[in-house]
């Protein structure tokens, strides 16, 4: 069973990435826990040589993710605080073809300096040449995390808030609020 939520299984195993999650919270049921155990994809560790090298970079791309479904109409939201960057900084914005401000970001694509991917399958791709990111905390930190890829995380769920405070009080992230989201 894969889980984040610390729920009670029928299950021989359950898998849960997150951090701080002791696996006692799965008993009796053996449990494997923590980051190391998040299921990314092998493109993402791929890719990661070449992002880590980029680190050092200075910013000259950024990337907004908060996957495909744009829950509450972020990915329409986070650009409006980007934007003023556009043209210093490249913008790629990643959102799925049934997204509610998909037409709105069509818009925006069309007048600013700004790369509008729907639907795309090349999410490796893109984090690796970003230079930080804006995106949910849930599944995507983990794999911007195997990039090296700074980034700005909004809790777009009640189960992303718990692991985000945990992560801010390990030290990994710096959390913060944005515009009444919660963000790190």
């Amino acid at each position: 069973m894969i889980d984040d939520l610390a729920r009670t299984h029928a299950a021989d195993l359950v898998i849960d990435p997150s951090f701080g999650r002791n696996p006692q919270a799965y008993a009796p049921v053996r449990a494997m826990t923590a980051p190391a155990y998040a299921l990314v994809r092998p493109e993402f560790t791929a890719r990661r040589s070449a992002a880590l090298a980029r680190c050092d970079a200075p910013v000259r791309r950024a990337l907004i993710a908060f996957g495909l479904t744009d829950v509450g109409w972020i990915t329409d939201t986070a650009p409006q605080h980007i934007l003023p960057l556009a043209g210093a900084v490249a913008l790629d914005i990643v959102v799925g073809a049934a997204a509610p401000s998909l037409l709105a970001l069509c818009e925006i694509a069309a007048r600013e300096a700004i790369s509008l991917h729907i639907d795309t399958r090349d999410m490796s791709g893109l984090g690796a040449e970003a230079d930080i990111a804006v995106g949910a905390g849930g599944s995507s930190l983990w794999e911007r995390a195997v990039l090296g890829l700074p980034s700005i995380v909004l809790s777009l769920a009640e189960n992303q808030i718990a692991m985000k405070r945990a992560l801010a009080q390990a030290g990994v992230i710096i959390e913060s609020q944005l515009n009444g989201l919660r963000a790190a």
